[in-house]
């Protein structure tokens, strides 16, 4: 492993970066995901006390309650990070629990069906806008940034870096 310095002074190694609240790894997105399961669930739990529970307020205000202020929190940063299938599994389980909670279903009733009534796009979808939003801004709006983010958003179908 190469040794930086900067003025004499030896440069810690790490293998992960907090950036903006997203957690950068070589992990396939696990290390960000985890984060963001765990906001998402303290989202949750901080917003029952407004009704955001079963027989707190209609479940369309619950719907919109969740959308705004948990979903939002379980995917932040989800578009710059190239997340694993099984990353994208953990989110899509977690927004099914969390949706059967705030309605008080059971935890095996079906979610896909649920989720479709409700209205909630499903996450990969909402995945797939945000990173081409990301990639509309970066090339409108120059920085240094701008040629990491285009080759990241541009090249999706590569293969994820096996770690072990």
């Amino acid at each position: 492993m190469p040794e930086w310095t900067i003025e004499g002074q030896t440069l810690n190694h790490t293998n992960h970066l907090v950036y903006l609240g997203a957690t950068l790894k070589n992990d396939g997105g696990a290390a960000h995901i985890n984060r963001r399961l765990q906001a998402a669930h303290k989202a949750f739990y901080g917003l029952q006390g407004a009704g955001l529970c079963f027989r707190g307020v209609t479940p369309q205000v619950a719907t919109h309650l969740f959308s705004v202020g948990v979903r939002t929190v379980l995917s932040y940063g989800r578009e710059a990070i190239r997340l694993s299938k099984m990353c994208l599994k953990k989110l899509e389980s977690t927004q099914g629990k969390l949706t059967k909670a705030f309605l008080g279903l059971r935890k095996t009733s079906h979610t896909t069906p649920l989720i479709q009534a409700l209205g909630i796009p499903p996450l990969d979808t909402t995945i797939g806008l945000a990173a081409l939003n990301l990639l509309r801004s970066s090339l409108t709006h120059s920085s240094l940034a701008t040629p990491f983010y285009t080759h990241l958003l541009s090249s999706p179908l590569l293969p994820l870096p096996v770690t072990l």
